[in-house]
């Protein structure tokens, strides 16, 4: 990622594509962006905020000889989600509201919600 210089456009366009899968299918898993960063040098925050926008995760490794266990520890997350397609469902009665994010993140085995 050292030489993107479109992160915003590119972290934009994730979310988009997520958002418009998940409107068209609520239901059913939908479009995920993992990232996955090696070294200490790699572009940290693009990485975090693109697998956010994209409903995905990401794993930044330090270290060259975690590359393989980080590796597969990020692929067995990407693969079971602990929860999928999170909404609220909130009453005309309470008002308008604007949640924030607009889509809830899907949770993953480790996470917080």
């Amino acid at each position: 990622d050292g030489a993107v210089r479109n992160e915003h456009e590119i972290c934009n366009y994730a979310k988009q594509q997520s958002e418009e899968c998940h409107k068209k299918h609520p239901t059913k898993k939908t479009i995920r962006t993992f990232t996955y960063g090696i070294g200490p040098y790699v572009n940290q925050f693009f990485l975090k905020t693109l697998a956010s926008r994209g409903r995905g995760y990401s794993h930044i490794c330090l270290h060259e000889d975690r590359i393989e266990s980080t590796m597969v520890e990020l692929m067995n997350r990407s693969q079971n989600p602990l929860l999928v397609n999170v909404f609220l469902d909130i009453p005309s009665s309470v008002g308008v509201l604007n949640p924030a994010p607009s889509i809830c993140p899907d949770l993953y085995h480790g996470e917080s919600f």
